[in-house]
């Protein structure tokens, strides 16, 4: 036994008895080649025991692949992964009380969030009853039809995604998801790649499968949201005038006729996401804001062609009474 343990001990015999039981040899069949091949190692032919137990201690020594971890990239999608891809839980029922404290989020552009401004935005309004998150809450930058500097695999942007939903279905008790421009950058990606009787085999955004674990997290299919006397939207305008986006966006809705179209009811109070920039203005008796972003300085915005402001981090909160909004207690906040 001591001869069997000192041979079984070399690497050079380790290595080629597993490589013969590996092959199918019997015990006898390696023990008459080691004994052939490594006559100064091992000085007579070992019983088909000694061959057990020294293959028994070659493979606890050896290293093995399985042994190896593999590296989980997408560590809270596939946590979820059964629901993302399968049936979601029971959705909790929508609610709704006399005084709500609305808090709007938008613009974090999942992976590039600036997360010290988000917790900070969190911190401040952690007694919020609805959580909106206002689009652009994915960069979706993998999908991007610009040119791209860098590599974003969509399976990071996928999982920090589902991390951040988990984190807020957590505090807020019900929470509102809508797409905007970049979260749609995927569909619109297959939609240029497919010939238009396939598209409803892919008729779910990617935001959306994203929010189906999360009982509390609720995803509308449109810009905008009305919560009482409050249009939320991520619509895409723009102006070189500080705090015209919002007031163009009331226009839209109020003198252009959509909101009559769309048989709302009044509005009094519109918060626009997508511009980055954080304002609050009044015209006659309405209250329009932007909310700012929670994201970091995008590349596109120092780009030498462009035109834009700086961004601003913020966010919006509303505070409703029986539904309509009160003025004085709604208010932007610039973090």
């Amino acid at each position: 036994m001591s001869e069997i343990i000192k041979w079984s001990l070399h690497p050079e015999v380790a290595n080629r008895l597993l490589e013969l039981d590996a092959r199918k040899f019997t015990k006898n069949e390696i023990a008459a080649k080691v004994r052939e091949e490594f006559p100064e190692i091992i000085p007579r032919t070992p019983t088909r025991d000694q061959i057990k137990n020294a293959l028994e201690r070659s493979r606890a020594r050896m290293e093995y692949i399985g042994d190896k971890s593999i590296t989980d990239i997408m560590p809270y999608f596939n946590k979820y992964r059964k629901y993302i891809e399968g049936d979601a839980p029971a959705r909790i029922p929508a609610w709704k009380k006399s005084r709500l404290k609305i808090l709007v989020l938008s613009d974090t552009h999942v992976p590039f969030t600036d997360e010290s401004k988000l917790q900070k935005a969190v911190d401040l309004n952690r007694g919020a009853d609805i959580l909106i998150l206002a689009g652009d809450i994915m960069d979706m930058y993998s999908c991007s039809r610009h040119r791209l500097r860098m590599s974003v695999p969509l399976e990071i942007e996928l999982d920090n995604t589902v991390r951040l939903f988990e984190y807020f279905s957590s505090i807020f008790p019900l929470i509102y998801v809508f797409e905007g421009n970049h979260d749609a950058r995927a569909t619109k990606k297959i939609r240029d790649l497919l010939p238009p009787q396939l598209l409803f085999l892919f008729d779910e955004s990617p935001l959306k499968l994203l929010t189906k674990p999360f009982p509390n997290i609720y995803y509308h299919n449109d810009w905008w949201l009305q919560i009482g006397d409050a249009i939320i939207a991520h619509a895409e305008i723009s102006s070189a005038y500080e705090g015209r986006p919002p007031v163009l966006l009331s226009e839209w809705f109020l003198k252009k006729g959509w909101a009559k179209r769309f048989n709302l009811d009044e509005i009094r109070c519109f918060v626009l996401s997508h511009t980055h920039q954080v304002s609050s203005v009044y015209r006659e008796d309405l209250k329009l804001m932007e909310c700012g972003c929670l994201a970091q300085v995008m590349e596109y915005a120092t780009d030498p062609t462009a035109r834009m402001r700086p961004p601003m981090n913020g966010c919006v909160v509303l505070t409703q009474q029986y539904g309509r909004t009160d003025f004085n207690e709604s208010r932007e906040f610039v973090l």
